[in-house]
């Protein structure tokens, strides 16, 4: 009786096991999400109040909030979660994002206000999880596509001399590849520097300016709302952070730091 008992519910246990299996795959490993907010006019946003949203199907499935007390070159840090998708299962959590090629969408809000940044103008795909992604987010309008916002661009413009025409600003000129004020950097590297594009003699350069005791002393042209920081090669292969103590005028900013050769990255 009881070798028969055994024999009748061995076979029905694996039948539950092998039903909790089909209805929900367990959780991929997480896809992260990194880098700066900045606002219209290349700022960076580190307001208490300002969060970055996760959208999926529309509705807010996580968010993040925007701190400057990390690493330099980031203000936010965001976990998207990710089912392995496989076929003939359900997802695991209704937050949760497909391996893959699953959409999703961002969000940032600040107090009682909802922005799109431009570089989430539709829907997102996630990687396969395990992975870690840069995707610096950037508020205002960006009509042209360009990547840069237009009230940024319609400043610079106003700053080379051109006003609008007719029909407004031609953002043909303020193109993200093109240098308006021949400066030798483009439009989309003054706007990350947060120097003019329409001014030429705004420009992030660094110069060597004296040598100390094998120490040089260095000048770049700097802005409050920017951090910077100095790497140093022997090689110009391999890059290492240096210390440096900064000094400042108007919009001045003098660093001295060690090393064969030093660059400044903003």
């Amino acid at each position: 009786m009881n070798s028969r008992l055994h024999r009748l519910r061995f076979p029905a246990a694996i039948l539950l096991l092998l039903s909790g299996v089909a209805q929900a795959f367990p959780p991929a490993p997480s896809y992260l999400l990194f880098g700066i907010l900045r606002d219209e006019g290349g700022n960076t946003i580190t307001d208490a109040a300002a969060e970055v949203q996760l959208l999926k199907d529309g509705v807010v499935v996580g968010k993040t909030p925007v701190t400057s007390g990390g690493p330099a070159d980031q203000t936010y840090e965001l976990t998207v979660p990710i089912d392995a998708g496989a076929s003939g299962t359900a997802f695991y959590s209704a937050k949760a994002v497909k391996a893959g090629n699953g959409l999703f969408s961002l969000s940032v809000k600040i107090g009682s206000r909802t922005f799109l940044p431009i570089e989430v103008k539709g829907s997102l795909k996630a990687g396969r999880g395990s992975e870690r992604v840069r995707l610096d987010l950037t508020l205002g309008e960006d009509s042209d596509g360009d990547g840069i916002p237009d009230a940024w661009e319609f400043e610079q413009l106003f700053r080379a001399g051109t006003v609008p025409g007719p029909e407004g600003w031609d953002l043909s000129l303020m193109t993200r590849n093109g240098d308006l004020d021949g400066d030798g950097q483009s439009n989309y590297a003054e706007y990350i520097a947060g120097t003019s594009a329409g001014d030429p003699s705004e420009m992030l350069r660094l110069e060597i300016k004296e040598l100390r005791d094998a120490r040089p002393r260095l000048e770049f042209y700097g802005r409050a709302t920017k951090t910077y920081t100095i790497e140093s090669s022997s090689d110009l292969k391999t890059w290492l952070p240096v210390k440096f103590q900064a000094g400042r005028t108007p919009d001045l900013a003098a660093a001295a730091g060690t090393g064969a050769a030093h660059t400044a990255a903003a």
